[in-house]
Formats: C-alpha cells, sequence, structure tokens
C-alpha cells in the first residue's frame, strides 16, 4: 500500500469519525448523564413576567395581542406588558393604546429605530424576572407563559 492510499484511507476514516462517531458519542453522553427536566410550576407561579410587544403594528393588532397575552394561566397581578413602539415605523401612537390594561406601558424605541433599538428601550423598561418576547403576529396558549417561568427555575 503506497503513502497515498495510507494517507487518503486515513482522511476518509477521519471524516466517517466526525459525522458519525460524535453524534453517536454525543447521544450516548446525553443518555447517560440525561437529568430529566422537572420544572418548579409552584415556584414559577411567583415570578414577576414582562412581557414585550415590539412593533410597528396598528393600535387595533396591538389591542388584540395585549388581550391574548392576559388571557394566560399565569397570575396576573405578576405580568406586565409592555409595548415598545418602533421610533421611525410604527403606525400606532402612545396615545392611541391609552386605554389598554394598566399593567400596560408603551414606550418609544430608540433613534436611530429599528427592531434592536426597539428591545433595548424595552429591557430598560421592563422590572419583571423572567423576560418575554412576542410578536404580534403570534398567539400564545394559555399555558405557554406559565411553561416558559416553569422551565426557568430548574
Amino acid at each position: 500500500m503506497t503513502i497515498f492510499a495510507v494517507i487518503a484511507l486515513a482522511a476518509i476514516a477521519a471524516i466517517l469519525l466526525i459525522w458519525l462517531g460524535y453524534p453517536v458519542a454525543i447521544w450516548l453522553i446525553a443518555k447517560v448523564a440525561a437529568k430529566p427536566n422537572q420544572p418548579d410550576r409552584t415556584a414559577a407561579a411567583t415570578r414577576r413576567v414582562s412581557i414585550v410587544l415590539a412593533t410597528r403594528d396598528s393600535a387595533e393588532a396591538i389591542e388584540a395581542r395585549v388581550a391574548n397575552l392576559f388571557d394566560t394561566a399565569h397570575p396576573r397581578d405578576l405580568m406586565e406588558v409592555i409595548v415598545a413602539l418602533d421610533a421611525e415605523g410604527s403606525t400606532a401612537t402612545p396615545d392611541m393604546l391609552a386605554t389598554l390594561d394598566e399593567r400596560v406601558r408603551v414606550v418609544i424605541g430608540d433613534l436611530p429605530g429599528g427592531k434592536a433599538s426597539t428591545l433595548n428601550a424595552w429591557v430598560r423598561a421592563a422590572h419583571g424576572d423572567v423576560l418575554v418576547m412576542a410578536d404580534v403576529a403570534q398567539r400564545f396558549d394559555a399555558q405557554t407563559i406559565p411553561e416558559l417561568v416553569a422551565a426557568l427555575e430548574d
């Protein structure tokens, strides 16, 4: 066998070891060292949660999403919703959202605008132990927030 054949076989073996051996090794480690996630739902029910809607959407869409967020199994007195409006692109204004629940705060994102600037403004305004980012287009099941918070208790 020539030196080139040995090098070629070693290269093929190395590739197979990486492609097949590594995933198998990780799977075995996960099976041996697995610790089941047992969320503490009792402790989770005591955590204050700040939920953000970083948005450019209309006031009507925001109102519908806020109603969905408060339709949760998490204690309402431990929730705050912060509507973070994009400084440059939002069609809604704080005045349009003045009739929302008293636990809803409206903040304007930092200039020059955009999602990152809006999220920065939200994080400064949040008071919760757990921060949840949400979008206006999605909807949460009533157990979504309690399950997320409980998973963080582990």
